[in-house]
């Protein structure tokens, strides 16, 4: 049985594993996504992308000065991510007069690269559904989780499996959690509590 949510990291998530995980198992992935990079996106003040508005059944982007592109093309990363590209005439972008706002180049168009529609949107609403402070407070539950996982794999050996087969693997790891669980609770019995986050000593000096 698929779980309803999954909670991951930047280093995990992605809109292509959004979109099969809802796809295929019902499954609500949950996280922060990797932020735009790009010069545009960082640059203050600047048009990212989702400054343009791409208007999907029409196969075309509006740029915020209201200029239409001229190409859109489908194409794929060498390892097979569907891409979209999308070429503004340099007719357009040339005299513009946010040109600086938008592209560095002197004399080339505007393009864009953006993923197709369900995945676009996809990452669209994680950076948009993260900034939530509910959502924050929730993904506060995976802290720990890190934590465990080290354990498992530094303790108890959770990256090697002992037997051949996906039954008794999952046997494996059942076992290995609650392997964890009684180390666990004989130490809180015992009196050891957690000691939170570790913070470095610069960070500390900033704190004091």
């Amino acid at each position: 049985m698929s779980p309803k949510q999954h909670w991951l990291d930047a280093g995990y998530h992605g809109a292509e594993l959004i979109v099969a995980a809802r796809e295929q198992h019902g499954t609500q992935i949950i996280g922060p996504v990797r932020l735009n990079n790009n010069w545009s996106g960082q640059h203050v003040p600047g048009f990212d992308l989702r400054s343009f508005e791409i208007q999907w059944q029409h196969r075309q982007v509006v740029c915020p000065q209201g200029q239409t592109s001229v190409a859109w093309t489908s194409t794929a990363r060498k390892n097979g991510q569907a891409l979209i590209n999308v070429r503004f005439a340099k007719e357009s972008c040339r005299p513009c007069p946010v040109r600086a706002q938008c592209i560095r180049s002197g004399d080339r168009a505007k393009s864009l690269k953006f993923q197709p529609q369900a995945q676009q949107e996809a990452r669209y609403a994680a950076r948009d559904a993260i900034k939530d402070p509910l959502a924050q407070q929730l993904y506060h539950r995976r802290a720990g989780i890190e934590g465990t996982l080290s354990q498992g794999v530094r303790a108890f050996g959770l990256r090697r499996c002992q037997y051949i087969g996906e039954q008794k693997t999952r046997l494996q790891h059942v076992l290995t959690a609650m392997a964890i669980n009684v180390v666990r609770l004989d130490a809180w019995m015992i009196g050891e509590r957690p000691i939170g986050t570790k913070h470095s000593r610069f960070a500390r000096l900033q704190v004091a």
